[in-house]
C-alpha cells in the first residue's frame, strides 16, 4: 500500500482495505535496491524509502560511530532507478542529526534542503519525513510541518488511526526478523487489523525472505 493513500485515508479521505501495510526503509541503504527492489517488484509491493540526502553513495557513519556495521547507502543513479520502478521516496534530513538537540535554525535547515535536494535529484515532490533515530519534540514536529512535509514518521511501535498525529506516526520495526537486510528496516502499519504471528511462523517468513535474497544475488 502507497504511504500517500494511507496519508488519505488517515485524513478522513476514503477506506483502506483490511490489513493495509506500508513499508518504509530509512536512510536509504545500497541493498534496498540491490536486494530489496528485485523482491518487492516480483511481489508488487510498494514501499517508500526516506534518504540522508548529504550522504548519497557514501555509509551511515551516524550509525558506526554508535558500534553498528557499516554500510554502503544508495547512489543518486540508484534512487532515480528505484524511482522509475515506482518506489517513493521521503527525506532523512540532510545529515542525520538528533533534531531535538538542534537550533530552529539548523533544523529548518536539514529539513528544507534535504527536501530540495531530494525533489532535484529524483523529480517527484518529497512530502513525507521520518525522524533521524526516530526522535521528535512537538517543536521539531512543528518546524516539520511549515517546511511543507505532510507526514513524519517515528520509531514509537504501534498501529496508526485516525486520530493518530500525522507527525508522529507509528512504526513496527523489524530489526529482530529482517537477518538478511540492513538493520533498519521498518514496516508502517496503519490499521489495527494485521495479524501478530508468533516465534515459529516469524522464524518461517524469515527464512524465505533469506531465500529470496540469496536468489536475487545468485
Amino acid at each position: 500500500m502507497a504511504l500517500d493513500a494511507i496519508h488519505r485515508y488517515l485524513s478522513g479521505h476514503g477506506d483502506l482495505p483490511a490489513q493495509s501495510v506500508a513499508i518504509t526503509l530509512d536512510d536509504g541503504f545500497e541493498d534496498n535496491c540491490r536486494n530489496a527492489l528485485p523482491i518487492l517488484n516480483r511481489r508488487g509491493m510498494l514501499a517508500m524509502v526516506c534518504l540522508v540526502s548529504g550522504a548519497k553513495g557514501k555509509s551511515n557513519m551516524w550509525m558506526h560511530q554508535r558500534g553498528f556495521p557499516r554500510h554502503t547507502l544508495l547512489s543518486w543513479a540508484q534512487a532515480r532507478d528505484m524511482s522509475r520502478c515506482g518506489i517513493a521516496f521521503g527525506a532523512h534530513t540532510v545529515s542525520h542529526p538528533r533534531l531535538p538537540e538542534l537550533t530552529a535554525t539548523d533544523a529548518r535547515t536539514e529539513l528544507a534542503d534535504s527536501k530540495k535536494c531530494i525533489e532535484d535529484e529524483i523529480g517527484p515532490p518529497v512530502n513525507r519525513f521520518a525522524c533521524p533515530f526516530g526522535l521528535y519534540t512537538e517543536a521539531a514536529c512543528e518546524l516539520v510541518r511549515e517546511t511543507g512535509y505532510a507526514t513524519a514518521s517515528s520509531n514509537r511501535p504501534g498501529f496508526n488511526t485516525r486520530d493518530t498525529d500525522r507527525y508522529g506516526l507509528r512504526r513496527i520495526d523489524l530489526l529482530d526478523t529482517m537477518t538478511t537486510v540492513e538493520d533498519n528496516q521498518r514496516v508502517f502499519v496503519a490499521t489495527g487489523g494485521v495479524r501478530r504471528i508468533g516465534k515459529a511462523e516469524r522464524a518461517s517468513v524469515t527464512a524465505g525472505l533469506a531465500k529470496e535474497v540469496d536468489a536475487v544475488n545468485q
